[in-house]
């Protein structure tokens, strides 16, 4: 149906140099008389800063009992009220380069833009700046969350646990919600000589795995325990930017990249953009981080927060019934593209722990048994097979059909996730399994508990 309205009868933006000089005299007199009040401003800033700046930042109470005259006037206190007290001059300043449209074939705002962007860069990367931006998202990143969990990777802030002063090995459990839920750290350590950490992330895919490996041994673990299942490989169709985004480098992009054919590398040429800002701009890198934090928790105040909703990254093992996850398996447990990359990353993951002579340790994953009418149960033979190949290539040790204790139903919480009798049962089992590797015990013994 054709509008009665022809386009040439709506009216024009009015852009008469007369309406802009106007605009502009009147912007200079509000600057004017805002910069001559600035001082004014800069000693009424520092009382409010000192008292409300660490709640308005980390939603604590005004602590009354701690004002004092020194406290007030802290560094930190000047430092905010002068910031805030010299915006009318940078709006003034801003008046006046008005007219500087272009510094040569560059556009002068764009400039200013780069400027500014390169600052706040430079300014975020710095450790004390670091510290403060993480532990200010967490307060305000939606709990569970993926972006919240990433922070505690930044921070390396990960539960540990031993009870000996001088443990046998220091064991990391790394993998996802499956591995954290699953695993008692207190009956681990009850349960043999050893240091346990848990380097543990929801959604945590196997593309991950080498991405975050550098972390991991940070940590100078002995040993390396992880827990895999079919839907760990069988479940990718496009680069996942929002898993992979936060720890990006050059390094590890450059690597995906060449392990992915010519047509997987131009369907994703987008993700790796996105990938490539993140790996040399550290606020593209944390984007999600100010998102949720900024932008998401001050506009949504009036309603609760959802994680699943709000995040950009999908998790597949989500704590819901079985009948939800039956259909999340159903819907994302396929032949993918990405099945070839998922093994190749984790290949690489075990070779780099092979490198620096760290023993691993990778249990067959189990779901629900409920849950096997999903999908065909050939992709669980089939990641069997190719993880018992990996582990003779590679030398680590998988433990997997009659050496493995198989849970039973009223043993999970949900489809993916044990529950109370289910951890304890399977944290025995996996302190007898790396007791036996450690010439305590017999795999025989272990499996027949």
């Amino acid at each position: 149906m054709s509008s009665s309205t022809s386009s040439f009868d709506l009216p024009l933006e009015r852009v008469e140099q007369g309406l802009r000089d106007a605009q502009r005299a009147r912007e200079l007199v509000w600057t004017l008389w805002l910069c001559r009040l600035s001082p004014l401003i800069f000693l009424a800033c520092i009382p409010l800063v000192s008292l409300f700046l660490v709640p308005l930042l980390f939603l604590k109470p005004v602590d009354w009992t701690s004002v004092s005259f020194g406290t007030m006037f802290s560094l930190k206190s000047l430092v905010v009220a002068a910031a805030i007290a010299s915006l009318p001059w940078i709006w003034r300043f801003s008046l006046s380069m008005e007219g500087l449209h272009r510094i040569g074939s560059w556009p002068f705002a764009f400039i200013l833009a780069l400027v500014g962007i390169g600052l706040m860069n430079v300014a975020i990367t710095h450790p004390r700046a670091r510290w403060f931006f993480v532990e200010w998202a967490k307060v305000r990143t939606a709990n569970p969350s993926f972006a919240r969990n990433t922070l505690f990777w930044e921070r390396r802030d990960f539960p540990s646990e031993t009870l000996t002063k001088f443990p046998r090995q220091r064991v990391a459990l790394v993998g996802s919600s499956q591995m954290y839920q699953s695993t008692d750290l207190d009956l681990l350590a009850e349960l043999t000589p050893d240091e346990f950490e848990k380097n543990c992330l929801a959604g945590f895919g196997p593309m991950q795995y080498p991405w975050l490996v550098d972390r991991i041994l940070e940590r100078k673990p002995n040993l390396v325990v992880c827990w895999l299942s079919e839907f760990d490989f069988y479940r990718e169709t496009a680069v996942p930017t929002g898993r992979l985004r936060w720890a990006a480098t050059n390094e590890q992009t450059y690597e995906l990249f060449g392990e992915l054919s010519p047509r997987q590398r131009w369907e994703n040429r987008g993700e790796f953009v996105d990938l490539t800002l993140a790996s040399n701009l550290t606020l593209w890198r944390q984007r999600e981080h100010v998102r949720q934090s900024l932008l998401n928790y001050w506009w949504n105040l009036s309603r609760p927060a959802n994680a699943a909703r709000d995040s950009e990254v999908e998790v597949l093992a989500q704590s819901v019934g079985l009948q939800g996850a039956i259909k999340n398996l159903s819907e994302n447990v396929r032949r993918t593209p990405f099945v070839e990359i998922n093994f190749a990353s984790f290949r690489h993951f075990a070779q780099e722990l092979s490198d620096n002579d760290i023993k691993l340790l990778v249990f067959e994953g189990q779901l629900h048994p409920g849950t096997q009418v999903a999908y065909d149960l050939a992709f669980h033979q089939a990641v069997d097979e190719r993880l018992r190949l990996m582990s003779d290539e590679l030398n680590f040790q998988y433990v997997s059909g009659d050496a493995l204790l198989r849970l039973q139903a009223d043993d999970f919480a949900d489809g993916y996730h044990t529950n109370d009798a289910g951890q304890a049962k399977w944290s025995r089992f996996v302190a007898e399994v790396i007791n036996q590797l450690s010439g305590e015990q017999s795999l025989s013994a272990t499996a027949a508990n």
